[in-house]
């Protein structure tokens, strides 16, 4: 920027930078000049001080000031974190707390249902379309796959019935079981429930759920399911069973006797009738062993297992038997044998049941 003035001399226009405030100089004609400012500074001199304004106290905040900041802010955030508290629990009405345990012990894997019922063997009958006897396939092939712990394959195998035979309620029921011996224990429930919503009186869909909701801790929920599937199918001695062990767990154990008794009952009507299979006797076996007749539990349970010697899965249901009336010995046999012929799930109940005995080989 320049500044103008004019030679008192000779009148001449002067024209000089404005970084030339307060220095002299000649004029042409001889006159000594000082170049007037008015007591302003220079455009360049002002840019120059307002940079060095503006940069030090930046410089001084990043290389001091800000690290500082951070290093105090961090403590702060570090102070301010809520303590959980160590001997106060939760308050009840806190939409985030977890649920508690059902128990004191620690929380355990989720018991598996037990195997469906298998089909009857195919007598006179009806004619039945070709679909329909591919689903019956299916499900005894789901069936083999479910007794050998490969709870995966028996639901494809089950889904596939049920798609080929959408009526088919066995199909339905076993879907349901597959389901949560996977893991997917609230599909299995509200699977379960469709079927009671769409049939009230369906008595496999009531006893299913029962097991599920006594598996999954809600005791009563599961009482109430039990106690219905009893009153719609009497002689159903496994929903019995099913019924006295939620009774048992919840601290009513003289009901949970009498229910046993009751399933008993049951059975005995089921053999003088003439049914003598492994797992009727294996079932039969274990409710005597609740009442307390041992010498008839024994003879049944040995009966079940002379006809299941190469059964993988009546051997794990001998070994669960045997370790539900606390007879841990014949229970590791019998689990040994299951993992022998190939049960997917013996090496885990071995684990449960400790370390096997020397007279536990198979």
């Amino acid at each position: 920027m320049a500044i103008h003035f004019k030679c008192p001399q000779c009148g001449k226009q002067q024209d000089v930078p404005d970084y030339s405030v307060g220095k002299v100089f000649k004029c042409g004609c001889g006159q000594t000049l000082v170049v007037p400012g008015e007591g302003k500074v220079s455009g360049l001199t002002f840019l120059m001080f307002a940079v060095i304004a503006v940069t030090v106290p930046m410089f001084y905040y990043l290389l001091f000031a800000r690290p500082l900041e951070v290093r105090d802010q961090s403590t702060t955030e570090r102070l301010a974190v809520p303590q959980q508290p160590v001997d106060e629990p939760a308050s009840p009405s806190s939409p985030d707390r977890a649920e508690p345990p059902a128990s004191d012990t620690a929380p355990r894997e989720v018991e598996f249902l037990r195997p469906p019922v298998p089909l009857p063997v195919a007598g006179n009958q009806t004619k039945i379309s070709p679909k329909q006897a591919a689903a019956l396939k299916a499900i005894r092939l789901g069936d083999g796959a479910f007794a050998e712990g490969a709870y995966g394959d028996a639901l494809a195998q089950y889904r596939r019935a049920a798609a080929l035979d959408s009526e088919n309620c066995d199909a339905e029921a076993r879907v349901v079981t597959a389901l949560f011996n996977v893991g997917r224990h609230d599909e299995a429930i509200d699977e379960a429930r469709e079927m009671l919503r769409t049939d009230p009186g369906n008595a496999c869909a009531s006893y299913l759920l029962g097991c599920m909701q006594r598996r999954v801790g809600a005791l009563p929920d599961a009482l109430t399911r039990l106690r219905a599937a009893v009153e719609l199918d009497p002689e159903n001695f496994a929903a019995r069973h099913e019924l006295a062990t939620v009774l048992d767990q919840m601290g009513r154990h003289q009901e949970a006797i009498g229910q046993w008794y009751e399933a008993v009952a049951a059975c005995r009507k089921l053999l003088a009738e003439g049914r003598t299979d492994a797992r009727f006797r294996i079932e039969l076996g274990t409710f005597l062993g609740r009442v307390g007749n041992a010498s008839e539990a024994d003879r049944h349970l040995k009966a079940a297992a002379a006809q299941s010697q190469n059964d993988a899965g009546l051997q794990y249901l001998l070994a669960m038997a045997y370790g539900e009336l606390g007879r841990t010995r014949e229970a590791q046999r019998h689990a040994l044998a299951a993992r022998v012929l190939g049960h997917r799930n013996a090496e885990k109940l071995l684990k449960e049941l400790g370390p096997p005995s020397r007279t536990a080989a198979p």
